[in-house]
């Protein structure tokens, strides 16, 4: 997959969200998909093509956690980088789901911009040499 090709999930509750993240990545050579919920990213996920990154919050209301949902991205989609954004958990948390390998990575809220472009653009390029 090329990079102009490169498909990107982010799954958040809160719509308003979607707008905003999509405005962080726009000048990423990336395509954006969106869902509310875990159930909605998983059958997005099973109705497509495989996304090279997948972005999600963790805390998305009733139904499954961020870590719930990349953890079933990891069995049905293994090559995807699945990155959590997260104010809910600490960092030491994080880090250890990154080591257990639950997570390729996390941000945590507030979001700086330049971070996750950095990070989202990182994960493609990994993805792409897998």
């Amino acid at each position: 997959m090329d990079p102009e090709s490169a498909r990107i999930l982010f799954v958040d509750d809160k719509i308003q969200l979607h707008d905003l993240i999509g405005g962080m990545l726009e000048a990423l050579p990336i395509t954006m998909f969106y869902a509310q919920t875990g159930e909605q990213g998983k059958q997005l996920i099973s109705e497509s093509s495989e996304f090279a990154v997948i972005l999600s919050n963790h805390n998305m209301g009733p139904g499954l956690t961020g870590v719930e949902f990349l953890k079933w991205v990891k069995e049905h989609s293994p090559k995807t980088i699945r990155i959590l954004i997260t104010c809910g958990l600490d960092e030491d948390s994080m880090i250890d789901m990154v080591s257990r390998k639950d997570i390729d990575g996390y941000s945590l809220k507030p979001v700086i911009i330049d971070n996750l472009i950095s990070q989202v653009n990182t994960a493609v390029l990994a993805y792409n040499a897998a």
